[in-house]
Parts: structure tokens; sequence; C-alpha cells
């Protein structure tokens, strides 16, 4: 009868703390967290918790109300980092985000690293100003109204 009570026990213990852990990684995916990039505000999302740390450019869930950045910048370029720090982890920039830049005036071009995989619908839509975007060979998905 101990034995059976020490196996429920440890297992009760170990299960908790498991969900402990698994609850902590679930709560970053999803976090918006803001990088400066020059001289620009630019949202950033976790997307991955997994063994690759991943991020977006772009708010969690797009609305047209928000967006990755200011809707009336005055910095002419915006370049993407390949990586962004966010509480001591680095993570792989592989997103632009659904609506990130989305009718932002202002921005004339944008360069993307190679780690970029997937642009957003809406991600450049009503950008006016933009003339210059180079897509990364790394990119397999262009969303709706990319552009």
């Amino acid at each position: 009868m101990k034995k059976l009570l020490l196996l429920l026990t440890v297992f009760f213990t170990s299960s908790s703390l498991m969900a402990d852990v698994t609850s902590v990684q679930q709560t970053l995916v999803g976090t918006e967290f803001i990088v400066n990039l020059d001289g620009v505000d630019v949202y950033f999302t976790i997307t991955d918790d997994g063994d690759t740390k991943t991020a977006k450019v772009g708010l969690q869930n797009f609305s047209f109300d928000k967006r990755a950045v200011a809707h009336d910048i005055s910095q002419a370029t915006i370049t993407i980092p390949e990586t962004v720090e966010y509480n001591g982890t680095n993570y792989t920039v592989t997103a632009i985000g659904d609506g990130a830049f989305w009718s932002v005036y202002g921005l004339e071009e944008v360069i993307m690293p190679e780690t970029i995989e997937t642009i957003g619908g809406a991600a450049f839509y009503g950008a006016a100003g933009l003339t210059t975007i180079h897509i990364p060979a790394a990119v397999t998905s262009i969303g709706f109204m990319a552009f």
C-alpha cells in the first residue's frame, strides 16, 4: 500500500511539474514585443515554442487598426534582422505577418533577411510608397493581396 501511495504521489507531482513547464512555454507563443529597427519601433510576435525558436514581424492577430509599425513612419527603409532577442533568447525571424505593413505611409524599401519563409496576406497592401523589396529565395508562401 505504501508503494502504491508513493507511486501515485510521484506520478501526480511529476505531472503537475510537467504541466507548469508546458504552460510557461505556451505563454511565450503569441508574446508580442517591440524592437527598434532603424529608428522605428516594430512589433514582433513569438510563433514557436519548440526546438526552433521563431518570430514573425507583426502582431499575433491582425486588425485594420493595428499593424507592426506606426501608420505614418518617416523612415524610408526598414531592415528586418535575421534574429531578434526577447528575454535573453534569440528568435529567428521567419515571417512577415498578415497586415504587418498594411497602409504604412512613408515606407519606400524593406530589406528582408534570407530567413523569411512566409509573407502574410495584406502584409504590404496599401503601402503606396513602397518601391523596393527583395523577396528572399526561402519564401515559399505569399498571402492573398500581400502587395
